[in-house]
């Protein structure tokens, strides 16, 4: 939170619009990093989560911190905010300094500009256990079976 609101205090001096850059209309990226929350009762399990009767609501108060964290010092109005332009304009444009993405914006980065990701790019976890012990999620948050 003291990353955030000192970006946030020096955005004009250091050339951004908002902080956070999260594609708030791209439903997909909001149940992906609600998995970074929801997931741990799970140990980052799908089939345990599917198969299990009861929801561990045991992190829902970092979910909302984290979301009204974003909120607030967002590209505003979130819900505007769509994947691609997230990334490409936003991020790659360094009107923000922070969207909630994976290594698979790699390829579209460095396709803007060669060795991009090399120069620019950072990845942080979700503090969600607050323990020391955060990492990052990889993978789906949801996963497709055919029959």
């Amino acid at each position: 939170m003291k990353a955030v609101k000192k970006l946030n205090s020096e955005k004009k001096k250091i050339g951004i619009d908002a902080v956070f850059g999260f594609n708030g209309a791209d439903t997909n990226s909001i149940a992906s990093v609600s998995a970074q929350f929801t997931s741990l009762p799970y140990n980052n399990n799908l089939v345990k989560a599917f198969k299990s009767k009861t929801f561990p609501w045991k992190y829902e108060r970092q979910m909302k911190n984290y979301y009204d964290l974003v909120k607030k010092y967002n590209v505003q109005p979130i819900l505007s905010v769509k994947y691609d332009p997230s990334v490409q304009d936003l991020f790659f444009n360094g009107k923000v300094a922070m969207i909630p993405q994976g290594n698979w914006i790699i390829p579209t980065l460095d396709g803007l500009e060669k060795g991009y990701v090399q120069k620019n790019l950072g990845m942080l976890p979700f503090f969600v256990k607050n323990d020391g012990t955060d990492r990052l999620l990889t993978g789906s948050s949801w996963y497709f079976r055919n029959h």
